[in-house]
């Protein structure tokens, strides 16, 4: 997860994600001052950043499966399976709604997100709505269902998604389980960035 524009910080962890065949539950914050990551409902990672924010803005790209630069890198895609993404706008969950977020799971707990993509019972991913905003949809490169959720190859299966105006400060959860762990970093669950000129993100 990285929080800021370049010269920022980025907020990651090394055990977040580092295993194969496994559910994970993973949520992020993001606020003004710090950054967090929980893993399984138990706090993972805090990084602490007060450098300026990027502004509020309908990005360019919002893609689950793979990252921006996959198309130019290789190892970039992701190898697995995706049971939902959510997301919270100007909302910082606090340790115990991820808890209970990860106790109830795939159950939404209070507060409700602004946005859900919830693939686990799906019929389509080609089309499929935003649980709270059905002006947002899915357009499926090559990723299929399984009974468990969206199911990426690891070489060109991702999801494009509708975008939409986000804001600095927000909190993300993803369920998700790896097949495997590419030869090269950089792999991504979910991304979402916007390109002014090239190599300058926000």
């Amino acid at each position: 997860v990285r929080r800021r524009p370049d010269g920022g910080n980025y907020l990651s962890s090394t055990n977040a994600a580092n295993e194969t065949n496994t559910w994970i539950h993973i949520v992020a914050t993001i606020d003004s001052a710090n950054g967090k990551i929980y893993k399984n409902g138990q706090l993972d990672t805090t990084v602490a950043d007060s450098s300026a924010l990027p502004a509020t803005s309908t990005r360019s790209y919002y893609l689950i499966g793979k990252s921006l630069t996959a198309d130019t890198y290789s190892g970039r895609y992701f190898n697995g399976t995706v049971a939902y993404v959510r997301i919270w706008h100007g909302t910082v969950l606090d340790a115990t709604q991820v808890s209970t977020l990860y106790d109830n799971r795939p159950s939404i707990v209070v507060p409700i997100p602004d946005h859900e993509f919830m693939f686990y019972g799906a019929t389509t991913l080609d089309g499929l709505a935003d649980t709270y905003d059905s002006s947002i949809t899915v357009t499926n490169y090559g990723a299929t269902l399984s009974a468990n959720g969206a199911v990426f190859d690891g070489v060109d299966d991702y999801l494009d998604l509708t975008p939409w105006e986000i804001g600095p400060i927000f909190s993300f959860e993803v369920y998700f389980k790896w097949d495997s762990f590419p030869s090269e970093d950089g792999p991504r669950i979910f991304d979402f960035f916007t390109y002014q000129d090239p190599g300058t993100d926000i």
